[in-house]
């Protein structure tokens, strides 16, 4: 687990599930080959590192301290590694859903794939 907060890894503490539960994960790096399997369904959200961007600099600017302290760390490290991400996984391609969720107050379902298919 990466805490983005303390930017440093965290110890992940394992816990006891029901044998029926339904656990949402929620991660930009879900579909890598080591992970993807684990998945009953999965859904990629698609955003254009600018709308990614545009919106941190409005969610993370108490959480970083400044606008230039998001803006280093978005254009330094996590756009960076999602454009790595996106171009060696392809996590569009092998998500169930695919939603485009470029405009937050109108997200559209691009492909819906039932999984096993």
């Amino acid at each position: 687990r990466y805490d983005y907060r303390a930017d440093a890894d965290r110890p992940v503490h394992a816990t006891n599930l029901p044998e029926r539960a339904v656990l949402i994960v929620d991660g930009v790096f879900l579909l890598r080959e080591h992970l993807r399997d684990l998945w009953t369904l999965s859904v990629y959200l698609r955003v254009s590192p600018q709308e990614t961007l545009r919106r941190a600099m409005v969610r993370d600017v108490n959480l970083f301290g400044s606008h230039e302290e998001v803006r280093r760390r978005y254009l330094g490290r996590y756009l960076p590694g999602q454009a790595l991400y996106r171009s060696e996984v392809d996590p569009e391609a092998l998500a169930h859903v695919v939603v485009d969720n470029e405009r937050v107050d109108a997200p559209r379902i691009e492909r819906w794939r039932v999984p096993g298919q």
